[in-house]
């Protein structure tokens, strides 16, 4: 803060540039930064003894106003919110930039949200909160936005933007659910495009749940039980906020559960806090039996020739080699998801690190990625991969952001941290090696933080005849 009180200009702004350049011409968004820093600096009782001139930086910024046409509609949002908590509210500022409507997008409603709560218009703030949830979708556990391509904002990100959303969501007194979710969404983030801003805004929005909740305090015990058995007990207290338990279907008490019948199941808690529970239930079906489900996730696996023609289970002919190719599908963005590939027992994995599985480069190669995802103009585009790219001594760099793989005796495994919205397909090689009769489980994903998410493809019975 010393150093932008060096920078800060007669007008108030703050030049951000080389003191070579002249003239010194300040910079309309870290101006904005700089204030919203000092305000949020003097809201929770910090003395900053070098800081630039609040007052004038004020003046500058509520000099930006009249010009709406020079700024996008984020920016105005995230002006009126530095003008409110400087108590500078301008009512007239506030209506033109509400205005924009959708084109602020999750990011400009929640800092708009703020300015209304800043200036003690709780209605107003009530309002343009309610409309910025219709950018949210909802999940088990964490939340996915879809904003449109005109709200997007250098200085914004899908991160900012969920943080902004707890915060408003924490401050308007939302239901503990949706809190709990996008605090998920932020905990568990693995999205890419991460820095600091997004540091910063996560702070923010955590600040506000860490207030309410104040010291880990009270105690608590949990009961669990169906229809009058006991399941398991929990004692929770701040040096052990956690606990959990583990029953198998074949060991008490859950063996003594009447089957193929509706239970009640039931939760007791006594104690002063809140107690937050989850169950997951894991069960195994006949290999060849099980049907296919999407639960958050669509899952399509076929077997075919190296020349793209489907192959039944029992048309595999030994020696031979074919292509395992797997579709995935989802609606959301999803985080730490994992693909598990079973094969026959009869059939070998081609490894693509060995030199010998070359010869197959001709024939579409020995694995691959493709995704089919909607761009941010609305329209759907066919990728090989997605990354980015850096300019380094002379000559672009590119980085892939690919999935972690690696196979199995009898299984290809794949681990995105980051999965898009869409479509995506893999692919890997196979040879018939052995004979006989495979029942082979179906291929299976799952989300890592949300195992509740899964969804699988159909079992097979493969039928390898000598």
């Amino acid at each position: 803060m010393a150093d932008l009180k060096n920078r800060q200009q007669p007008d108030g702004g703050i030049y951000t540039g080389s003191y070579s350049w002249t003239p010194y011409i300040p910079d309309p968004y870290i101006s904005l930064l700089a204030a919203h820093f000092q305000e949020f600096a003097l809201s929770r009782g910090y003395e900053l003894k070098e800081a630039p001139d609040l007052g004038k930086l004020l003046v500058y910024l509520d000099n930006r106003r009249e010009k709406m046409e020079d700024f996008d509609p984020y920016y105005h949002a995230y002006n009126n919110m530095a003008l409110a908590a400087g108590s500078m509210a301008d009512k007239a500022y506030l209506a033109r930039t509400e205005e924009y409507e959708d084109k602020l997008g999750l990011g400009g409603y929640g800092l708009l949200t703020q300015a209304y709560l800043a200036a003690g218009d709780k209605q107003a703030a009530t309002r343009v909160h309610r409309r910025s949830k219709n950018f949210v979708m909802m999940g088990t556990q964490t939340i996915d936005l879809k904003d449109t391509y005109e709200v997007a904002n250098y200085w914004s990100s899908e991160i900012a933007e969920m943080a902004i959303l707890l915060k408003n969501s924490q401050d308007m007194g939302e239901d503990r659910g949706l809190i709990q979710r996008i605090a998920g969404s932020l905990n568990k983030s693995e999205r890419h495009w991460q820095g600091p801003n997004d540091d910063f805004w996560t702070l923010l929005g955590f600040i506000p749940l860490l207030d309410a909740e104040g010291p880990a305090k009270g105690k608590a015990t949990m009961a669990v039980d169906a229809a009058g058995t006991g399941l398991a007990d929990f004692s929770l207290t701040p040096q052990l906020p956690q606990a959990k338990a583990g029953l198998e279907f074949g060991a008490k008490p859950l063996a003594d559960l009447k089957r193929d019948q509706l239970l009640p199941l039931n939760f007791a808690k006594t104690g002063d806090t809140p107690v937050y529970y989850t169950m997951i239930m894991r069960y195994a079906l006949p290999n060849e039996t099980a049907f296919a489900r999407d639960e958050g996730i669509e899952v399509v696996q076929r077997y075919e020739t190296l020349d793209g023609e489907k192959v039944g289970e029992r048309d595999l002919k030994l020696g031979e080699t074919y292509r395992v190719r797997v579709d995935l599908s989802t609606t959301k963005r999803r985080q730490r998801l994992e693909l598990l590939v079973p094969i026959p027992n009869g059939l070998e994995i081609i490894d693509p690190t060995f030199v010998t599985s070359g010869k197959f480069r001709n024939q579409g190669g020995n694995q691959s990625e493709n995704i089919n995802r909607e761009t941010v103009y609305g329209d759907t585009i066919d990728v090989s991969g997605e990354g980015y790219g850096a300019w380094s001594d002379w000559d672009w760099q590119w980085y892939w952001y690919r999935p972690d793989s690696f196979a199995l005796d009898n299984m290809m495994v794949y681990r995105w941290r980051d999965f898009y919205a869409g479509t995506r397909t893999v692919t890997f090689l196979v040879r018939v090696t052995t004979p006989g009769i495979y029942p082979t489980p179906p291929a299976n994903a799952s989300l890592e933080f949300e195992p509740e998410v899964f969804g699988r493809s159909e079992g097979k019975l493969f039928v390898v005849k000598p």
